[in-house]
């Protein structure tokens, strides 16, 4: 039952990194990175080239500006589309899959940032994934779904010791 108005507030106060960080091909890297405050805000084009190039340090691609997507590793699409994701500082952030389809030590990195991003940043953060490093590595709480139902949640502490059987098959699997 939300205005118009009030849709698009929500939306900005979301962010999203893509399974597959669905970059603009068309578009260089400043540019995707930049898209959603060009779109949304009323900012100078200097303003977004300093917010492009603060995100680009935070993801440690400074100096990548003006490639195109197209000339990026897996690791290096990923945190491009994390940057655009928190481009406009959104209270939430959404992650699908954030690690799939990465070698561990790009796996580890983009982890990294999204523990910096909630330590450092307070965005509290929504992680789908099947990958139990990425899982354990990155929340305070974990939620299951089996057959349609949302299981009592863990912590990464506490489930290890789960008396929950679905959730100690999925530990024994992905282990």
């Amino acid at each position: 039952d939300l205005s118009e108005k009030e849709k698009r507030y929500w939306r900005i106060q979301m962010g999203m990194l893509f399974q597959s960080s669905a970059l603009f091909d068309s578009m260089t890297v400043a540019e995707n990175i930049g898209f959603s405050l060009l779109e949304n805000f009323n900012y100078s084009k200097h303003k977004i080239k300093n917010r492009v190039n603060e995100l680009l340090t935070l993801i440690d691609m400074e100096g990548y500006g003006d490639e195109m997507p197209s000339s990026l590793s897996g690791g290096q699409k990923k945190r491009v589309g994390l940057a655009r994701a928190i481009a406009s500082e959104p209270a939430l952030l959404l992650y699908d899959e954030p690690t799939t389809g990465l070698d561990p030590i790009l796996s580890t990195s983009i982890e990294d940032l999204i523990v910096k991003l909630s330590d450092e940043y307070k965005i509290t953060s929504i992680i789908v994934s099947h990958q139990l490093s990425t899982i354990l590595r990155t929340v305070d709480h974990i939620y299951m779904l089996h057959n349609g139902e949302l299981l009592e949640p863990e912590t990464p502490k506490s489930i290890a010791k789960t008396k929950n059987l679905m959730i100690r098959e999925f530990i024994r699997g992905g282990l």
